[in-house]
């Protein structure tokens, strides 16, 4: 397993005493790790990684972005994310991962997993619009108005979408892509984030686009990579437990009543887990761990 090496990319702006238990999980010697805390963080740097024994292979990017929900902020920061790790080291895959992550299994499965599975990349996708998955009129909404997130804040920008709508006013879809939906977290191969990259390189507008559009962290990779030569090769799994429809919140906090359901799904990584929530089940999951190999 020598020739797999696989780069985590974390991205976390709370929950940090968790946080700080998925660190010590995941460190391992063919693993290196990819850190973007949110600019607008106000726990400082050193006290977020205190008496934690980073391993040589962390990185905690500086180029830090201020996340809005539903702006371009995850977007960015995942590209940012990508482009460390993508400049540091060569990676046979590239996981996209939260904070509020935890593996199900050892990191010797997870790199044997991904060597018996080279050449596949691991994104959740559905076709847009989708009328079961999304509401926003089967997601055209987020993406056939202009979203000015980042500038105006949320509200004012579902203001200006109401304006937009009401003028039947529409953009299409960019670079004659067909467009997709999904999760955002995901794990590709190198290969295909150079795609990617030379992809965006090649049509600088469909990164204005995005950054225009709702959530576009759930639109932008899915659809580039699902109208590329690389859509024979996507496995339509994320490869993580998420529970989005049992509640009260959505995606629901784990708890122990979760503990079987995860021990029998097949995912590598399950989310979300809170502190105050999660605690007695994260002990679990860690003295199971080395069992999961």
């Amino acid at each position: 397993m020598k020739s797999m090496k696989i780069a985590y990319l974390i991205i976390v702006h709370h929950e940090f005493e968790h946080f700080r238990r998925l660190l010590k999980a995941v460190q391992h010697s063919q693993i290196d790790l990819y850190i973007h805390v949110d600019k607008k963080c106000e726990t400082p740097i050193d006290a977020i990684f205190e008496n934690i024994p980073l391993s040589d292979n962390t990185y905690i990017l500086e180029d830090r972005v201020d996340v809005a929900w539903g702006g371009y902020g995850i977007t960015a920061a995942t590209l940012n994310l990508l482009e460390a790790a993508m400049g540091n080291d060569t990676y046979d895959y590239f996981f996209l991962l939260s904070g509020q992550d935890f593996p199900l299994c050892s990191s010797e499965y997870i790199l044997r997993y991904m060597h018996n599975n080279r050449g596949r990349e691991f994104i959740e996708h559905f076709p847009l619009p989708d009328y079961v998955n999304w509401a926003e009129n089967g997601g055209k909404d987020r993406y056939e108005y202009f979203w000015p997130i980042e500038e105006m804040g949320f509200s004012m920008a579902t203001a200006f979408v109401k304006a937009q709508q009401t003028e039947n006013v529409c953009r299409s879809f960019p670079a004659a892509l067909k467009p997709y939906g999904g999760s955002n977290w995901f794990a590709i191969s190198l290969p295909c984030v150079e795609y990617l990259f030379q992809f965006l390189n090649e049509n600088t507008s469909v990164l204005t686009f995005f950054r225009y559009t709702k959530l576009p962290e759930e639109l932008m990779i899915q659809s580039i990579v699902l109208n590329s030569p690389f859509r024979e090769k996507v496995v339509n799994n994320n490869l993580r437990y998420i529970d989005w429809c049992t509640g009260p919140g959505f995606p629901r906090v784990l708890d122990e009543s979760d503990l079987s359901t995860l021990l029998a799904s097949g995912c590598l990584f399950a989310r979300k887990f809170s502190k105050a929530t999660s605690n007695s089940l994260i002990d679990i999951i860690e003295d199971l761990l080395p069992q999961r190999d």
